[in-house]
């Protein structure tokens, strides 16, 4: 199964602060690098979770628009139980 794009980011995001701040940890505020990325991971698990609650009723109508204005696809509906 392919990685969503926000995997993706995460990935990339992740692989780039390990690679360039392998070590990283202050001390005066008593963290280190792992809880920046849970952080950079819950945040972009957030962040695609309210863009995907946004965007799939804008879609899914936009979609059902383009099937219904095709009159060979209305024929579907009734079996499909909707429409």
């Amino acid at each position: 199964m392919p990685h969503s794009s926000y995997k993706l980011i995460y990935i990339h995001a992740h692989s780039y602060f390990v690679l360039h701040f392998p070590d990283v940890a202050v001390r005066q505020a008593n963290w280190d690098a792992s809880n920046v990325r849970d952080k950079l991971r819950c945040d972009i698990n957030s962040h695609a979770l309210f863009v995907r609650n946004a965007k799939l009723p804008e879609i899914t109508t936009s979609f059902e628009v383009i099937l219904l204005s095709h009159s060979h696809y209305q024929n579907l509906f009734p079996l499909c139980g909707s429409a």
